[in-house]
């Protein structure tokens, strides 16, 4: 399965805007599809492929070097680390997960191992809580259907961590992703 994650890069983008996280209704299967885009704001787009197997979640980017600035002064790793506990708090909110999530995160298209983040449905409950998530915006994730089988891509709508437009907010999650280290590297 690790490598069928590694192999496909889904465009996923950010968007701007408030509103909650959608219900499971907002789900649906789709053909898995490599390297489509999702049109938003060409200044949010991040590039990344997410993907669950055996309960346990991956994050594949193609970037080699993940400081780079993106967003201000966020960098490519900040927003990717706020894209784990998007979709985590999305998956403990709708029931699909508990208590948490391992999230295995990958650059370099997957040749580099950034580490094993995990993160409690608690935790992504206080984030969310403490940033608040602005308009959802399509997220497609890919689910293992065993090897004998192609992974099923589902579409889901996404609420998006509000810590880009408020300074305060940026520094504060600036020095959060400092401190949350990976349990295993």
């Amino acid at each position: 399965m690790k490598n069928t994650v590694l192999k496909s890069i889904t465009t996923i983008t950010l968007l701007a805007a408030i509103t909650p996280f959608s219900n499971l209704v907002n789900a649906q299967s789709i053909k898995p599809q490599t390297n489509y885009e999702i049109a938003s704001n060409k200044s949010y787009e991040l590039t990344m492929d997410i993907s669950f197997d055996e309960g346990d979640a991956y994050i594949t980017v193609p970037d080699n070097d993940v400081t780079l600035r993106h967003i201000g002064r966020l960098r490519r790793y900040d927003l990717h680390i706020a894209k784990m506990f998007e979709v985590s708090a999305f998956m403990c909110d709708e029931g699909m997960v508990s208590p948490g999530i391992d999230w295995h995160y990958y650059a370099g298209g997957g040749n580099i191992d950034m580490g094993t983040f995990r993160i409690s449905c608690k935790l992504a409950n206080d984030i969310v809580n403490a940033y608040k998530v602005r308009r959802p915006e399509p997220t497609a994730i890919k689910f293992s259907m065993g090897e004998e089988h192609s992974p099923e891509v589902r579409n889901y709508r996404i609420g998006i961590l509000d810590i880009e437009r408020d300074s305060n907010k940026t520094i504060r999650w600036l020095k959060f992703v400092q401190k949350f280290k990976p349990i295993k590297k």
